[in-house]
């Protein structure tokens, strides 16, 4: 269960009662096909089961505080991502993924997106390029984090789809892609781990090589009310039978940094294995973002507070980003 009070989220022995609950919260029993096809996913559920997996869709929590595959880069060592990624899905953070599944659904209806092919830039553990990928989607599941990328093929494999998606190990300021794509997604804050606005536009940039002239770019950011809000100052602790995380954050205003600490300790045997990281992410404007999307081939179209359609404004935490790449720079400037 869940207790807001002293910032506490916690998972208890009751997976069956809270599976059925997230799955009817987060993931619905058909999944659109946008090219006129629909199909049924279990497979998500038998697999969490499996697992014995709790996640918590709660957007008001501190929003994942570790993302999947988001980019420490700036030219340092990948240093996060590591031994986290073992535990990242069981917990709870794969939650965010299949609450983000049914709302792009809406997001793409509402925009009349045509297209099969999509990339997920920084794809962590997978879940939701393979949701694309149940679509019969060709998919590419892109993340500069190898363990994270480990944990994708093993559940692709566990889902018995292994060739469903292409992963490829990359920083998401400098990537490529065989083929150009329709969509291209990424989520649950990933891009604040880009800490300057040169680094946000390399990967707006990259993103946009990668899609098609009018294909759609569609992410999600937190803003400087949910660092506020949520990250200053707080402290969240998650447990199961055989783990336990501490999460410390706090939010440097005048930086317009978010730093958090993950402390965990993870059964083996009799014993516990700790492991920690830190994470940081960065504060943009919501003017900083669209003009970053402008300069780099984008024309923005929408901008909602996220998982709802209204518009975003300086009191929205997450914002939801859609985004068409324009014909080339020198086409929109003739």
């Amino acid at each position: 269960m869940s207790f807001r009070a002293g910032h506490l989220v916690t998972t208890v022995n009751d997976s069956k009662e809270r599976l059925a609950e997230l799955t009817r919260q987060c993931l619905p029993v058909m999944l659109p096909l946008y090219h006129g096809i629909s199909l049924l996913c279990p497979s998500y559920l038998q697999l969490l089961q499996k697992r014995d997996a709790t996640a918590v869709c709660d957007e008001d929590e501190p929003d994942r505080i570790a993302r999947g595959g988001g980019e420490v880069g700036w030219g340092e060592r990948m240093t996060i991502y590591e031994a986290y990624a073992r535990v990242y899905d069981r917990s709870g953070q794969i939650g965010f993924a299949l609450k983000m599944l049914p709302y792009l659904d809406e997001v793409l209806a509402r925009h009349a997106f045509i297209g099969d092919s999509a990339v997920d830039v920084a794809c962590g553990s997978g879940t939701l390029a393979l949701g694309l990928a149940q679509r019969g989607w060709r998919v590419y599941g892109v993340d500069a984090s190898p363990a994270m990328l480990a944990q994708a093929r093993h559940k692709a494999a566990e889902l018995d789809q292994p060739a469903a998606v292409t992963w490829l190990q990359a920083d998401m300021r400098d990537f490529s892609l065989p083929q150009a794509v329709d969509l291209a997604t990424s989520t649950y804050d990933s891009l604040n781990y880009l800490l300057t606005l040169d680094d946000l536009c390399r990967a707006f940039r990259c993103v946009a090589r990668a899609l098609r002239v009018g294909g759609l770019f569609v992410f999600d950011m937190n803003a400087e009310p949910a660092f506020l809000r949520q990250w200053h100052d707080a402290t969240y602790f998650i447990e199961d039978q055989d783990l336990a995380i501490v999460i410390k954050s706090t939010y440097d205003d005048e930086a317009r940094r978010a730093t958090a600490t993950i402390t965990g300790f993870v059964r083996q045997g009799e014993l516990y294995e700790r492991f920690q990281e830190t994470h940081t992410e960065g504060a943009y404007s919501r003017a900083e973002v669209a003009a970053g999307l402008e300069a780099s081939g984008f024309q923005v179209v929408a901008s909602y507070a996220c998982f709802t359609f209204d518009v975003a404004d300086d009191d929205s935490p997450r914002i939801l980003w859609v985004a068409r790449k324009a014909p080339v720079w020198e086409e929109r400037r003739a």
